[in-house]
C-alpha cells in the first residue's frame, strides 16, 4: 500500500510542476514562442508482447511538460500461454497439485506510472516508475472425481516496477515503444485442493500469499501520437 501512496504523490507533484514550470523555447523574431510538445500531447498504444503472454491491453500516455508524461494501461487477461507459463507462472509453492480440468476465464490487468524522457517527450530514451496489477482466472471442473461443481482459480501478481525504454517516431505519428524492466511482485493464488476441514465437500478453494519475488518483463508497443 505504501508503494501505491508514494506513486500517487509523485504523479500529483509532477502534475503541479508541469502547470507552474513549463519549458518554452524561443525561435526567430523576438517574442515568438514554440513549445516542443504543443501539438502532440497524447499517445495511444497496443502491447504486442502482452498478446504472447495472454493479456490484451491498451495504453494512453499524456504529456505533462517537456520531459515528463503519465501513462495508464487497461486490458483483459485470458488464461495463460506457453510463454507466460515459462516467464510469469512458475509456482513458488510447487507442491500444490493441479486438480481437475481447467478452462480460461477473463481476468483484468492494469498499470500506471510516470515517465522521464532524457531528451524530450516521445523522443528516444526514457525511465518509467510505475505500478501494475495482473489477474489470471480459470474455471476448474472436478467431473473426473465425480463432482459436478465448477470452481474458480485465480492468480494475482502486483507491485512496483521500474523500466528503461526507447520510443521511436521515425514513421511520423506512428510510434514504436519498447522497454525492459524489473518489478517486485506480491503473488496471491486461489487454488482448488482436497478439503481438509472435515466438511462434506470434497474440495475447497484455498487462498495463499506466496513469497514476494523479483520479476523481469519486456514490452513492445505500437501506437499513434496526436
Amino acid at each position: 500500500m505504501k508503494h501505491l501512496v508514494v506513486l500517487i504523490f509523485t504523479l500529483v507533484a509532477l502534475t503541479v510542476y508541469s502547470q507552474t514550470e513549463p519549458r518554452v523555447l524561443t525561435f526567430g523574431d523576438e517574442g515568438s514562442e514554440f513549445t516542443p510538445y504543443e501539438s502532440e500531447k497524447n499517445a495511444v498504444k497496443f502491447d504486442l508482447i502482452g498478446v504472447l503472454m495472454g493479456s490484451y491491453k491498451m495504453s494512453y500516455e499524456r504529456v505533462l511538460n517537456s520531459y515528463f508524461t503519465v501513462e495508464g494501461s487497461l486490458g483483459a487477461t485470458y488464461g495463460s500461454t506457453f510463454l507466460s507459463n515459462i516467464f510469469l507462472n512458475p509456482f513458488i509453492d510447487s507442491d500444490w497439485d493441479n486438480l481437475g480440468d481447467r478452462s480460461p476465464k477473463l481476468g483484468l490487468t492494469f498499470s500506471f506510472g510516470t515517465r522521464f524522457y532524457l531528451i524530450d517527450v516521445f523522443d528516444e530514451w526514457y525511465v518509467e516508475l510505475g505500478y501494475y496489477n495482473r489477474v489470471n482466472r480459470w474455471d476448474v471442473s472436478m467431473e473426473e472425481f465425480g463432482s459436478n461443481e465448477i470452481y474458480t482459480e485465480k492468480r494475482r501478481r502486483r507491485g512496483p516496477r521500474i523500466m528503461l525504454g526507447y520510443m521511436n517516431d521515425t514513421f511520423g505519428n506512428l510510434i514504436f515503444d519498447t522497454g525492459f524492466g524489473i518489478s517486485r511482485e506480491a503473488v496471491r493464488e486461489d487454488r482448488v485442493e482436497f478439503n481438509q476441514s472435515g466438511s462434506s465437500d470434497l474440495f475447497e478453494v484455498v487462498t495463499r500469499d506466496l513469497e514476494n519475488r523479483i520479476g523481469l518483463f519486456y514490452t513492445i508497443k505500437i501506437g499513434y501520437i496526436f
